[in-house]
């Protein structure tokens, strides 16, 4: 006897009239979003968009603006894969034999579709990093160079809400109370950055707002709704050009630096090559001994602080979460002060990320950037040292 289709299955054997319905409500929905946000588009955001300039950013939060972009990338990709999508479910249905064609079409959608979710992911992130730098972009030209660093140096020494779920999620296993430990650590990086910059570029000018905030620009401001969305449009692209144009130099000669020194090692016979991250791991090994870890644990952690700088942070509580679950890291106090000392941005990416989008933003300052942006990852690894030593002060020995 012949079972009634369920409304799934039904659904499934409509897959034109489900995707021309998907086609419609997602570009829809985009655009309703974008019709609420404009009306901010004109002046501060006190309205529908002032939720994303928050600086107190919890689960909601996140999740509110992983689905608008999540919506916008949808809207924007999935009209163009319409064509391929449709090609294959003619090419399924003809070879219906290896399974249901149906769901094989929708496999292929949805994976489509979760590709650009997670590319939202990423956006997301770079929207929480960048939002402080286009909050103050009015004021970018005219800022002195000591203000400038400040800047950059804030934003590589502290982390994003939507990365600091990352480490959470690598460390909660074997440390339960990650979660406060790197809120604390954001928190108190911010007046570390700010020390640590006075002391690399003093203040020698006279700042535009040092006896209040000078008044925006009118003529700066959108007069219609197209105007907003094309001023948008062109910063983003700005944004991510600039960002995605420095990474690949600044990334990619770092991978020739490394391998040219490997290459370099193994002409010379020696039993281990060479890489940034060894050499940084000696310059980091009597910077673990100021933190005040245990001797058997400054080897493991000047590896860690040295890896940081140039595979990121991400890396290196990897690598701290293995080590605390093999068993090599059992020392309670140890672990508190690494995961404050490496709780930041302060890697050789994020010179590019803030610099290029930074220039971006203001490219008549492009000199300055630049000048400044090895000196902003200095003070910014100091900064998050800092903050590992105020942890070591008062930990009791346990995590």
């Amino acid at each position: 006897m012949r079972q009634t289709p369920t409304l799934l299955e039904t659904a499934l054997q409509h897959d034109r009239r489900v995707l021309l319905f998907v086609l419609v409500a997602i570009p829809l929905a985009s655009w309703t979003w974008i019709g609420l946000m404009a009306r901010d588009m004109y002046g501060t955001m006190g309205g529908a968009s002032a939720w994303m300039m928050t600086s107190v950013w919890d689960w909601p939060h996140m999740l509110l603006l992983w689905v608008m972009w999540a919506v916008m990338m949808t809207a924007m990709m999935l009209p163009t894969a319409a064509p391929l999508i449709l090609l294959y479910a003619a090419a399924a249905r003809r070879n219906a034999e290896s399974g249901s064609p149906a769901r094989r079409v929708y496999a292929l959608a949805a994976g489509y579709v979760l590709t650009w979710a997670l590319f939202s992911v990423l956006a997301t992130a770079l929207q929480r990093i960048l939002a402080s730098a286009l909050v103050i972009r009015p004021y970018l030209s005219k800022m002195t160079r000591s203000e400038l660093l400040t800047v950059l140096t804030t934003g590589m020494a502290t982390v994003a809400s939507s990365t600091l779920g990352i480490y959470v999620a690598f460390l909660s296993g074997v440390f339960p109370q990650i979660a406060g430990h790197l809120l604390s650590a954001s928190v108190l990086a911010i007046p570390a950055a700010v020390v640590m910059t006075k002391l690399l570029v003093p203040e020698t000018e006279i700042p535009e707002t040092l006896s209040g905030v000078p008044p925006e620009d009118e003529a700066t401001r959108s007069r219609n709704l197209m105007s907003a969305i094309i001023e948008g449009a062109m910063d983003g692209l700005k944004l991510a050009a600039g960002i995605s144009a420095l990474l690949i130099a600044v990334l990619g000669l770092v991978a020739l630096g490394d391998k040219m020194l490997g290459l370099g090692s193994s002409w010379l016979g020696m039993a281990q090559p060479l890489s940034f991250v060894r050499i940084l791991s000696w310059v980091f090994y009597p910077v673990a001994f100021l933190l005040g870890l245990k001797p058997e644990d400054i080897p493991e952690a000047a590896r860690l602080l040295g890896e940081r700088v140039i595979l990121t942070e991400v890396v290196s509580y990897q690598d701290l979460s293995r080590l605390i679950s093999d068993g090599k890291m059992m020392d309670g106090r140890s672990v508190v002060i690494l995961s404050y000392a490496l709780c930041g941005f302060a890697h050789v990416a994020s010179v590019a990320i803030f610099v290029g989008g930074t220039a971006a933003l203001v490219p008549s300052r492009r000199d300055d950037l630049a000048a400044l942006g090895w000196r902003a990852l200095l003070a910014a690894t100091l900064a998050t040292l800092m903050t590992g030593c105020v942890a070591g002060m008062f930990s009791t020995g346990s995590p």
